[in-house]
């Protein structure tokens, strides 16, 4: 018959070491007599001889909406943040009904990841979705981190009655989409400059043919300035419009002057005021030939908008334009100069290159958004994904228009930000 060993405190129920009866008669017998030597203790899940069992704490993710927090300004630091999530952008771009939206991502208590948008409506309606212009952040990169993130990101929106999600890209320097059905990625790219670089090699890795054009506008007597003022920003609007057209006789498309979501000629004045953006220009005889307005904020600078006048084309001054506003934010110690992306479509590659020859690299980033996540929204999102087949058809621009225009009429500006 066979005799069981009672298991000791602390073991398993159910799990014992059997031996024969032969074997568990008689006195003990020497290491190395061959009873043991065959057996893997391995097999059992907890150690007989220590009497204890090893677990790792469960990994617990937590999502908490919180007000602006005292570290914020380090965080985007430390985590490399865009520059869309500064607090001085969304201060500046928050109306009502819309406010800020921080969220602190805590594993287990510590935290691991951040977001910061703006909550919003839904068209006219008063329905909630998020909207942040940048991704998720964190001090290290981790793909699973940030699947699990947004997998938080969407049961805590269900959860709290936010409609959509809208993740842009703007100023986001990482290149990881979460690969969650519930979201349809978009790749687009940006134009960035490491300013940390010395300004001998910022100078060399600018093209030859950008710094010799930059020297012949100022040979012919055209001024580098920079300022803060209403009248400098209407000047801009009226550089910005010359500029759409000459694009647009180009074959470049149609094209809003102001692109960037909740950005209005108001916002753009507050930032001038509280010194967060300043507009360079080129001045020559007394004329303005060309201009850009830049966003500063957290050691990085982003260049939102840019235009140029018939006489600044001729003179090259948007060249020397490029290559002094470059120079002014090495001297002003910021870490990274951004000169935003290029919109889609073969004709917009000499935009491309110029941005390029400025010394600027590629980087890749991904936008992702929702559909409308619960009813009643849920029965609109077949006019949202018939826009989108619209688009990619090979069809000739005028009969994509009025089927986008059929749809746009069910949707009612449901799916504009």
């Amino acid at each position: 018959m066979g005799l069981g060993i009672p298991p000791e405190p602390g073991c398993l129920p159910g799990r014992r070491l059997i031996l024969n009866e032969a074997q568990s008669q008689g006195p003990p017998l020497p290491r190395g007599s061959g009873l043991f030597d065959n057996l893997n203790f391995n097999f059992f899940p907890v150690d007989l001889f220590h009497h204890s069992i090893s677990l790792k704490p469960e990994k617990i993710l937590d999502l908490e909406k919180t007000s602006l927090p005292p570290d914020w300004e380090d965080i985007l630091k430390t985590c490399s943040g865009s520059i869309f999530q500064s607090s001085e952008w969304l201060d500046a771009v928050v109306r009502k009904p819309y406010e800020p939206v921080y969220l602190v991502f805590s594993e287990n208590g510590v935290q691991k990841a951040f977001m910061a948008g703006i909550e919003t409506n839904i068209g006219q309606g008063e329905l909630k979705k998020l909207f942040f212009y940048s991704g998720i952040i964190s001090r290290k990169q981790d793909p699973e981190l940030l699947r699990q993130c947004m997998e938080k990101l969407l049961d805590f929106a269900r959860k709290n009655s936010y409609f959509q999600i809208i993740i842009k890209s703007y100023d986001h320097l990482r290149n990881q989409p979460s690969g969650l059905k519930e979201f349809s990625p978009f790749q687009r790219a940006e134009f960035v400059i490491d300013l940390t670089l010395p300004t001998e090699q910022l100078i060399h890795q600018t093209s030859s043919d950008i710094r010799r054009r930059a020297r012949k506008a100022k040979r012919e007597g055209s001024v580098f300035k920079f300022g803060y003022s209403e009248n400098l920003l209407q000047n801009l609007f009226r550089l910005l419009e010359n500029t759409r057209q000459v694009r647009a006789r180009k074959g470049y498309g149609k094209y809003h002057v102001i692109s960037m979501p909740f950005l209005t000629p108001e916002v753009m004045l507050k930032l001038l005021a509280s010194k967060d953006a300043v507009i360079n220009y080129i001045e020559k005889d007394g004329e303005i030939l060309s201009m850009n307005y830049i966003l500063t904020a957290g050691g990085r600078a982003y260049v939102l908008q840019a235009g140029s006048s018939p006489s600044g084309y001729k003179y090259s001054a948007p060249a020397l334009l490029a290559y002094e506003t470059m120079l002014k934010c090495k001297s002003e110690d910021f870490d990274i100069l951004n000169w935003g992306g290029v919109p889609l479509g073969k004709q917009n590659k000499g935009l491309k290159k110029f941005k390029l020859d400025l010394g600027a690299r590629i980087v890749e980033s991904h936008e992702e958004a929702t559909l409308f996540l619960m009813p009643p929204l849920t029965k609109y999102n077949m006019f949202i994904r018939l826009k989108k087949s619209i688009i990619q058809l090979p069809a000739p621009w005028l009969i994509k228009k009025i089927l986008l225009k059929t749809a746009d009429h069910f949707l009612k500006g449901k799916d504009h930000y």
